[in-house]
């Protein structure tokens, strides 16, 4: 085959996924034949696989550009997001007179590898070019370069106060990671890396001395606490912290992390156990900590544990968690356990606030009506069993459903003695119009409640999904339900044993 265009049809046929396994004798073989091959050809090539990532591809098109071949610049300008380097000179000189070229503009100015020299070159060639995405994608561009104005100190806290605002923002991220490279400061690296899609775990532990210098105090290895973290943009975005047979407590590791630069971007926190025993649990010192250190948290778990393999659900004390409500940034709340003090609820930035807990008192829920939280869009409540604490009743619930913020959209009363009261407080009441998703989940609906159910079954009817897992119900019944009821989620139900009287809660020790 010494025809070009047959030879790589043939090569191309390779690239069919049955084939895959050919990949490295199609490689070597296309570039060979890239080599020889006219425009047409090749621009057949780069559809068919990535041939720009392989050695001679990007060249052969940049020789047939610079020859006067028709069309060769708008398969070059198309390879420049990939290789911006790849004929850089000759896109900005065409660019000005050929559209297909603002294109290669376009992914020119997003690309991560542009020195700033060639930055300074399309910043020189802004006011030449017309309105459109290639101009706009170049003044983003120029954003990222350093401010001119301020002291270093004061340009860094704006651009991570960009990033607080705006924590998945990539061009924030970006801004960041170049103005402290130059510093010496390897979260920029690993900025870079993790945007480039490169592995950087390696590097975040090699550098957690300089990033955490006072961990290696609390945890014996410190680079075991990167088991507990997740990754954005190659730092810790979330991180949860528990109890780890080490010699320092939960508060100081938190400071250890938060307090640190390897925790300064951290927006997600899960707390587990202080203890191994449940009772002796107390969050309160590493709410504290988190007070000081955690300025940027939006999500909070405390209770990230499993029960009952590491505790039951109700030995669980929380202390007094009341200094959750002090987070600025606060949008997410998940409280896991048995009791403890929860203060007066009020934060103008929660968004979802879940409780679980084997038995719900009356206390917690008049804390709850005597808060404020405005911005509330997603409500979960356990109410429990009476016999751990849960001494709340339909009256409270009626409580909360008038309380209710405006615009509460989710709502879930759950792991509930008395969810067969629920359901006609529901039918009648003017909230259950304003809902999206109502949960009964875990419960203790049983078959004779069903008919109830099924007769107001217009009430629930808009709901996008009315969750009743986990109840009491048999399949038959269960079936009666979703018939009048599409949405009704019915799945997972608990063993009813026939008890005369008798409603269990799926969680109360």
């Amino acid at each position: 085959m010494s025809d070009p265009a047959t030879r790589l049809d043939a090569l191309l046929a390779l690239a069919e996924p049955q084939a895959r396994a050919h990949a490295a004798i199609r490689n070597q073989l296309l570039v060979e034949a890239l080599g020889d091959a006219d425009l047409p050809v090749v621009r057949a090539a780069l559809k068919g696989v990535r041939t720009w990532k392989l050695p001679g591809a990007g060249p052969r098109v940049l020789e047939l550009a610079k020859a006067g071949e028709p069309d060769a610049l708008e398969t070059l300008a198309t390879l420049t997001a990939e290789d911006p380097t790849l004929g850089f000179d000759l896109i900005v000189e065409n660019a000005r007179r050929s559209p297909p070229v603002l294109v290669g503009l376009e992914g020119l100015a997003t690309a991560s590898k542009l020195s700033l020299a060639q930055v300074d070159v399309l910043e020189g060639l802004l006011p030449t070019l017309p309105a459109g995405p290639a101009a706009d994608a170049i003044r983003r561009r120029l954003e990222r370069k350093k401010p001119k104005t301020g002291t270093r100190d004061e340009q860094l806290d704006a651009l991570e106060a960009a990033i607080d605002e705006r924590p998945d923002d990539v061009d924030a991220w970006l801004v960041w990671s170049d103005a402290v490279q130059g510093s010496g400061d390897p979260r920029g690296e690993l900025v870079a890396l993790a945007h480039a899609g490169k592995p950087v775990e390696a590097k975040l532990k090699a550098a957690l001395p300089s990033l955490a210098p006072t961990l290696a105090n609390v945890l014996r290895k410190p680079d075991a606490l990167l088991e507990s973290v997740r990754l954005h943009m190659g730092l810790p975005r979330e991180v949860r912290f528990a109890f780890l047979d080490e010699p320092g407590s939960q508060d100081e590791l938190i400071a250890a992390v938060l307090g640190a630069p390897l925790g300064r971007f951290v927006t997600s926190v899960r707390l587990g156990l202080t203890s191994e025993v449940g009772d002796e649990n107390d969050w309160e010192p590493s709410l504290e900590a988190l007070h000081r250190y955690g300025r940027g948290v939006r999500a909070l778990l405390l209770g990230d544990f499993v029960y009952p393999d590491e505790c039951e659900m109700s030995w669980v004390d929380w202390g007094d968690v009341s200094g959750a409500w002090t987070l600025p940034r606060l949008e997410r709340l998940h409280l896991r356990g048995g009791h403890g003090t929860i203060g007066v609820m009020s934060s103008p930035t929660l968004k979802e606030l879940v409780i679980e807990t084997g038995g719900l008192s009356q206390t917690v829920i008049n804390q709850l009506l005597s808060g404020s939280l405005p911005a509330l869009t997603s409500l979960t409540l356990w109410t429990g069993d009476p016999d751990y604490g849960g001494d709340s009743s339909l009256r409270d619930i009626e409580g909360v459903l008038g309380w209710a913020p405006r615009g509460l959209t989710r709502l879930g009363i759950e792991n509930c003695a008395f969810t067969h009261e629920l359901v006609p407080l529901f039918a009648r009441h003017p909230l259950t119009k304003r809902l999206s998703r109502l949960s009964f989940a875990q419960g203790v609906l049983r078959p004779e409640d069903a008919d109830a159910l099924i007769s107001d079954a217009g009430a629930f009817a808009h709901l996008e999904q009315l969750d009743l897992t986990g109840n009491l119900l048999d399949e038959g019944t269960a079936e009666r339900i979703v018939a009048a009821l599409p949405r009704a989620v019915v799945t997972d139900q608990r063993e009813d044993y026939g008890d005369e009287g008798a409603r269990y809660v799926a969680v109360g020790e």
